[in-house]
């Protein structure tokens, strides 16, 4: 039976006052002293000493919607209830996980203490995070889990206690780039440029190639105006992802790529067709270099010193079936094989047949 009472505003505990219920009620009615409430669930501190008070407890959180801040209380009221107090058993939580809070209660008592924070990092139980720390530390830090624990943070966009987790000294190495790309989660790929996260080539090699435009620019930013690298070190990595190779090519001074002349035109264009980039990072690169792909194979196989070379259309071009660049290749004055065609047929091409390599052999002989 719910039972209103009414009390006056200056006589509330904090704990009431701090509430979503009070603050709504405030901005309703700004002038009144006497509230109303019911008063099964109105109470002054987060005191357990029985089941009744633990679900009083829980059905209070549900009514006023206690500060966050306040969780930790609760969880160690609710803990020292477990552990001291004999009239806890049996002890019960609701098999309905109602709330936020109930959420993270049952957590705290269902999962094993080495896996609390891996449950906290995958649900973004902040709250919960923050106790276990504090009472327990970084217990289950050095579980050997599959992946770092902030992985499963930024997997699961669990951005509040991804920022916790690394204030409190959980590990932070360049293998979170991984997650951070695939789930294109821009507040944490700051963040870790922020905290000054060592990057290696391989690191750079992943970002150039998978992340996206967004990302880049905000990699960019890091490389070039914290780090006082040039961009044109990156132009070869970035081959696979047409986007940033573009944002390269157009909006970045990269003019001193041109500097260096055959030997950086030639590692870029063999890169191009080893990988078999789209056509139209060829035909950009072309228009940035201004040479063709046929005047530089010309040019390349004149050379008195010529690095390898450019004879045939590189196997790659003909495994992953891509047609526009063999066509490009063709009419720059590469050959075909029938190595190549042979390859065609294992790799069962549909768009470079066997039958279109062969009607080519037959134009070159």
């Amino acid at each position: 039976m719910n039972i209103i009472k009414t009390y006056n505003v200056s006589e509330l505990p904090d704990i009431i006052t701090g509430s979503t219920y009070f603050s709504t009620w405030r901005g309703l009615f700004p002038e009144d002293q006497v509230i109303c409430l019911n008063e099964e669930l109105y109470i002054t501190d987060f005191t357990i000493h029985s089941q009744q008070e633990l679900d009083r407890l829980i059905k209070a959180d549900q009514y006023f919607g206690f500060e966050k801040k306040l969780y930790c209380e609760i969880f160690k009221s609710v803990e020292h209830y477990w552990r001291e107090d004999p009239n806890s058993s049996p002890f019960v939580l609701p098999e309905e996980q109602t709330s936020w809070l109930v959420r993270q209660l049952v957590g705290l008592f269902t999962e094993q203490k080495s896996l609390l924070l891996l449950l906290c990092m995958k649900r973004d139980y902040t709250e919960l995070f923050d106790y276990a720390v504090e009472t327990h530390g970084l217990i289950g830090n050095h579980v050997p889990f599959v992946f770092p624990l902030l992985y499963y943070a930024v997997m699961n966009n669990s951005i509040e206690v991804f920022k916790r987790g690394v204030n409190a000294g959980l590990s932070f190495t360049e293998e979170l780039f991984d997650p951070v790309l695939k789930t294109n989660n821009e507040e944490i790929f700051r963040l870790m440029f922020e905290k000054q996260i060592k990057i290696t080539y391989k690191a750079e090699q992943k970002i150039c190639k998978s992340a996206s435009p967004t990302l880049f620019k905000i990699f960019l930013e890091h490389y070039i105006d914290e780090c006082k690298n040039n961009p044109f070190r990156l132009l070869i990595n970035t081959i696979h992802n047409i986007d940033n190779f573009r944002e390269l090519i157009l909006n970045q001074n990269i003019a001193c790529a041109k500097l260096l002349g055959r030997p950086f035109i030639y590692d870029l264009f063999i890169n191009c067709m080893k990988s078999s980039v789209k056509l139209d990072i060829v035909l950009l690169t072309e228009q940035y270099f201004d040479i063709t792909m046929a005047e530089f194979i010309i040019d390349n196989n004149q050379c008195v010193d010529p690095y390898l070379p450019l004879i045939e259309i590189h196997p790659y071009v003909i495994r992953t079936d891509n047609l526009d660049l063999y066509m490009h290749l063709l009419r720059a004055g590469l050959r075909v094989t029938n190595k190549l065609r042979n390859q065609a047929i294992d790799d069962m091409c549909i768009k470079i047949t066997p039958g279109l390599i062969k009607k080519h052999l037959e134009e070159q002989s």
